[in-house]
């Protein structure tokens, strides 16, 4: 099991599995069980994760500033994800938050 800590800002599997030395093409033998979730997905959860740090502050960052910063594609590929787990967009996520 890997302890080392990320290095910010981590955007890419790359910087997880070089962070344990791993293989990133696959997970390492047990990961799934032991975590119960692929590497992807933890980065994803990650990526969301600093994109909602960076929308608490003031003013809220652009959303295509927020989504190049976070390692998402385009601006619709972090909205869609960020929509599928919060349930609200990032607009309404900020609206909320500030409000």
């Amino acid at each position: 099991m890997c302890s080392a800590p990320l290095r910010r800002p981590c955007s890419r599997l790359s910087s997880i599995c070089g962070a344990c030395s791993g293989d990133c093409l696959r997970a390492p033998p047990g990961a799934l069980p032991r975590f119960g979730v692929s590497p992807k997905w933890i980065l994803a959860r990650y990526r969301l994760h600093e994109a909602l740090h960076r929308l608490h502050q003031q003013p809220a960052p652009r959303l295509t500033d927020l989504a190049a910063d976070t390692g998402f594609a385009d601006a619709a590929h972090f909205s869609r994800s960020f929509r599928s787990v919060l349930g609200v967009s990032p607009q309404q996520y900020a609206h909320l938050w500030q409000s």
